[in-house]
């Protein structure tokens, strides 16, 4: 693998921590960055420890370590899709592979299932309206 195809790969696989748990990701980050100037500090003491060379340990190590225990409790409890649209989704599965209904069909089953799912959270999202005070 060669760096650009490292580089895009590691880039996308930030963009989604930093999606998902942002504020965990940024924390990391910070502990990493903090974690590494305190190692340079410690370096002399560090040194006279056999049998580890901290010198190998690079900032990119540190703050990957603290970005991965930063995001380990969100990944492990992270939001499990509705039972109902896993039994669609396995449903549409399922008719498929009995021949029961055609590809061009599973698509268009899938896509009215995403635009429901869709619908539902951008509808349960949305801010309750406030009444405007009424004058008398």
């Amino acid at each position: 693998m060669d760096n650009d195809n490292f580089t895009q790969i590691a880039r996308r696989a930030l963009n989604i921590l930093f999606v998902s748990n942002g504020q965990g990701t940024s924390i990391g980050i910070a502990f990493g960055i903090i974690s590494h100037g305190l190692i340079a500090f410690l370096m002399p003491t560090l040194k006279t420890i056999g049998g580890a060379d901290f010198n190998a340990i690079k900032i990119w190590h540190i703050i990957a370590f603290w970005v991965a225990v930063f995001n380990v409790k969100p990944y492990l409890k992270r939001n499990k899709p509705d039972p109902k649209v896993e039994e669609a989704i396995n449903l549409v599965k399922t008719q498929l592979e009995l021949g029961q209904i055609s590809k061009s069909q599973a698509k268009m089953m899938y896509y009215e299932l995403t635009r429901n799912v869709v619908e539902s959270v951008t509808v349960s999202s949305k801010p309750p309206e406030r009444e405007s005070p009424q004058q008398e």
